[in-house]
């Protein structure tokens, strides 16, 4: 996904986050959900079920935060599963919003439900038969941030964590220095199986509570104004032995998740990849040119929003941009106008290496009254592409969607997997 040294950062936006986030804030404030640093350039994969608006709203937010940074995304749809012609109720399970304690609205410890979690079940033959880790607690809090409960609110995942020791001693830091990972889910404590375990039941007795409020506790009861009890669980004495196993998909939630992050299935929100220099080679995977490069005869910016090409030379004529489109489109085969862009030719071009280095590539907004295609760009000079009145030509550009056109993917294979491993 990008050439040149450094290390990338890969993220997770969630539905909440995006509605959370704009461009007036992000002048001041980190962008919800994204590692703020200095990023070169990011790489977006959204999942088509979060409304464009919301979308629109993070990379507003990204290009006020870094507006010198490079930024490409794509739509990602999940793929149906082998063997599987529809997707259970299985993938669709989300906790009761009354009754159970399972989501983090309604706990006092930071554990529980958040929308785009894995679905899971901790019972399951992969999970029986997988690695597992075999770490010892000597006093609290352990360092996990947060468990998420499996399906039936069974069971419990590790969703967040501290990453490191901050200083020597740090408790906090003890499940990462211990080799606890994200998306291990709870076999045993103290040897007792306990993936067939109420959510609620295990977050008493492992009492993780490093971000509780210190006057609750956890949740000891359930139910409309606590008509129905349940007696808490106590603690497990320190020190305690957790035995963890590490999540492999076995399908569950694959028919509807069409976005990973760190092998882990997330749902509703949009996985990111940020990276310390400008990518070069983000484009050349998203998508590739069609039709000639056309000079542009008259452009500027969009009174409503956006900027516009009015018109291109076409065989010599002048002619609406849009017909111009519609014209190559055709002549390409093209069924349908989802996904086309349009490439401004970056200056000071001496030898492109790629798409990306010759290109700025921006998708289309619309079509004017009298033709001309609607850009969502700020304008050239807002790009740091020139003077507004200096673009000279342009190309069109579709999606890469042939038969190993994304960097060996098969056409429709399921991704993004972003590790920062």
């Amino acid at each position: 996904l990008a050439r040149g040294g450094g290390k990338a950062i890969s993220f997770f936006v969630s539905k909440e986050q995006q509605s959370e986030a704009g461009a007036g804030l992000a002048k001041e404030n980190p962008v919800p959900g994204v590692p703020d640093g200095k990023h070169g350039s990011f790489v977006l994969f959204a999942d088509p079920k979060v409304p464009g608006s919301l979308t629109k709203n993070l990379l507003e937010a990204l290009d006020s935060r870094y507006p010198s940074a490079t930024k490409a995304g794509m739509m990602v749809l999940p793929v149906k599963s082998i063997g599987r012609d529809d997707a259970s109720e299985e993938d669709e399970w989300e906790p009761p919003k009354e009754a159970r304690k399972l989501r983090v609205r309604d706990r006092s410890d930071g554990h529980g439900w958040l929308r785009g979690d894995p679905v899971f079940t901790s019972t399951s033959e992969s999970l029986a038969s997988a690695d597992t880790l075999e770490a010892e607690f000597k006093r609290r809090p352990f360092g996990v941030k947060r468990y998420t409960p499996g399906i039936g609110g069974k069971g419990a995942m590790v969703m967040d964590m501290q990453d490191k020791e901050r200083y020597k001693g740090d408790a906090m830091g003890q499940a990462a220095t211990r080799g606890v990972r994200l998306g291990m889910v709870l076999k045993a404590v103290n040897g007792r199986d306990v993936r067939d375990w109420a959510f609620e039941d295990l977050m008493d007795l492992v009492s993780d509570q490093g971000i509780m409020d210190p006057d609750s506790k956890s949740a000891a009861s359930w139910g409309k104004g606590g008509k129905e009890t349940r007696e808490p669980v106590p603690q497990a004495e320190l020190p305690v032995s957790l035995e963890y196993m590490l999540f492999a998909s076995d399908g569950v939630g694959a028919g509807k998740a069409g976005l990973c992050l760190n092998d882990m299935p997330k749902k509703e929100g949009t996985v990111g990849i940020a990276f310390p220099a400008v990518s070069f080679s983000t484009l050349d995977f998203a998508c590739t040119p069609f039709g000639p490069q056309l000079e542009v005869m008259q452009s500027g910016k969009n009174p409503d929003g956006g900027f516009v090409v009015h018109s291109v030379k076409v065989n010599g004529k002048e002619m609406p941009a849009a017909a111009a489109l519609k014209g190559y489109a055709k002549a390409a085969g093209l069924q349908s106008m989802t996904g086309i862009s349009v490439g401004v030719v970056r200056p000071q071009v001496t030898e492109a290496t790629s798409i990306a280095s010759k290109w700025a590539v921006f998708p289309m907004m619309g079509v004017t009254k009298e033709g001309g295609l609607v850009l969502r760009c700020k304008g050239l000079a807002a790009e740091g592409l020139g003077a507004d009145a200096d673009l000279k030509s342009l190309q069109f550009f579709k999606p890469c969607v042939e038969e190993g056109a994304a960097a060996g993917c098969r056409g429709g294979s399921g991704f993004a997997f972003a590790t920062t491993a």
